[in-house]
């Protein structure tokens, strides 16, 4: 199995992730596109049996609906819808750090030991918002890092 097979596998473990694609998405509700952001990369020079500690990044795009309403409307009573939105997309930010605590984490294979996966921001970034699609589609995002320990060249 490969890293990024091995990533696909951890998120899909999350409840609240119902429909995952890999670097491409459908610009539907409820999509999650998961992509690779960052070359793997050694954190710091070899250790003296040639094991290197390594993080390698991946994104987490949510494609959502997006709301128009006011934050509270007066007449109406109406609730924002974004502020659900934003709890929805938190829960899986909670989902990853509880993973993290309990050590379920994503197995990548012989030669590597994964030591954490972590969320880079504390509450999901707006990335953008396409106007192309009825109703128009807000994109949120965080960033997963994975720190690993890759054993493939150690001397002992």
């Amino acid at each position: 199995m490969t890293k990024n097979e091995a990533m696909l596998a951890y998120v899909q473990q999350c409840p609240d992730i119902r429909r995952l694609y890999f670097t491409t998405a459908e610009m539907t509700p409820d999509a999650v596109q998961i992509t690779a952001s960052s070359v793997e990369t050694s954190a710091q020079a070899a250790y003296v049996d040639g094991s290197r500690l390594r993080y390698l990044d991946y994104s987490l795009i949510w494609f959502r609906p997006l709301a128009v309403v006011p934050v509270r409307n007066p007449a109406t009573g109406a609730y924002n819808q974004a502020v659900a939105e934003v709890d929805n997309i938190q829960s899986i930010i909670d989902w990853v750090e509880a993973q993290n605590d309990a050590q379920n984490l994503p197995n990548f294979g012989e030669g590597y030991v994964v030591d954490s996966v972590r969320c880079l921001q504390a509450v999901p970034q707006l990335l953008g918002i396409d106007n192309s699609y009825s109703p128009p589609m807000a994109r949120y995002t965080f960033t997963l890092r994975v720190e690993f320990l890759d054993l493939t060249r150690c001397n002992l």
